[in-house]
């Protein structure tokens, strides 16, 4: 049970104590949005990919000011986010064109 728990752990916000060593040590962090990007090629470039999820977000305030209703809410959840600096970790993000929202 504890190895499920150190997973909750880790999962409860996107800034985690694995990201948080990996930056200490100079490590870089990459954005992902979709399972369509080969994170093999993000880690054989000695970064770490990130999978971008709306951890914690409660509201699309910011994010609705700039997408319609129509747009996702996980893309608008992401953007809100964003707007609110919360993704500062990360040194990049790979955007594919998998759905016309991200």
């Amino acid at each position: 049970m504890s190895v499920l728990n150190e997973f909750r752990k880790i999962a409860k916000e996107p800034f985690n104590p694995y990201l948080r060593d990996t930056k200490g040590k100079g490590g870089k962090v990459v954005g992902i949005f979709c399972s369509y990007v080969p994170e093999e090629l993000v880690v054989a470039a000695g970064m770490v990919p990130f999978r971008m999820r709306a951890v914690g977000s409660t509201k699309t305030t910011l994010g609705d000011t700039w997408f319609s209703s129509f747009n996702c809410s996980y893309a608008r959840h992401i953007f809100d986010l964003a707007l609110e600096e919360k993704f500062t970790f990360l040194d990049g993000v790979v955007f594919i064109n998998a759905c016309d929202h991200i």
